[in-house]
């Protein structure tokens, strides 16, 4: 196969690749080995910004396309949002999480009703499209138990609001690798790598997030 390597609607170049006979675990899945001989694309330097469940740092995503589709028609870019949206948005986070459980230290470890503020929902980011979508993530700061953070309302998640001001919930545990039209459609779509407590995987969003698709799989 040969692909477009893609990212912020930029053509990066292309790889070659070959797909193994056999694939020997499910996180192996849809990984080719790159046979042609020009440089790799990468975008920065290897970190832990983008790192699996194993912590181990590498390069950011990029997307790999069949067909030379790289352009961000939508150009979605980082955002900023008034006082009035950072209102609205606390609003839809306790609409999902009414009841939090924390810690009152690590060493107590005893999981325990508590009643946040709303200072303590942060905004970790906002992008905002040419059309008028808006994604923003939110979080709960201040999580002091000692186990792992999966499912709760400390870790990251993510609201779409149309055109309308209407926000919904999109989803958690990932990070937004990229906006493109990959399939030519005149519209970008959203690329998200999973990044959950052993999990991992990409979730696409398209047609104005009204279809997604997603491959994910556990570490062990």
């Amino acid at each position: 196969m040969k692909w477009t390597i893609a990212f912020d609607g930029k053509n990066l170049g292309r790889v070659t690749t070959q797909a193994p006979t056999l694939y020997k675990f499910y996180s192996s899945i849809g990984l080719e080995t790159i046979t042609s001989q020009s440089p790799i694309p990468t975008v920065g330097k290897k970190s832990a910004d983008y790192a699996d469940f194993t912590g181990t740092p590498v390069y950011r995503p990029l997307v790999a396309v069949s067909q030379p589709n790289f352009s961000d028609p939508d150009q979605w870019k980082l955002a900023q949002f008034s006082p009035e949206w950072i209102v609205v948005a606390r609003q839809q986070f306790r609409a999902k999480f009414p009841k939090v459980s924390n810690c009152r230290n690590a060493e107590d470890n005893h999981p325990q009703t508590w009643n946040y503020r709303d200072e303590d929902i942060k905004l970790i980011k906002a992008y905002a499209s040419n059309k008028g979508w808006s994604l923003l993530e939110l979080s709960l700061a201040g999580y002091t138990c000692d186990s792992p953070e999966d499912g709760t309302a400390f870790i990251g998640q993510w609201y779409v609001v149309n055109p309308s001001g209407e926000p919904s919930f999109l989803g958690s545990d990932m990070r937004l690798v990229d906006t493109g039209d990959y399939d030519n459609s005149g519209s970008s779509e959203l690329f998200f790598s999973i990044d959950g407590y052993n999990r991992g995987g990409y979730r696409l969003f398209y047609r104005d997030f009204t279809r997604s698709a997603e491959f994910s799989f556990s570490y062990h």
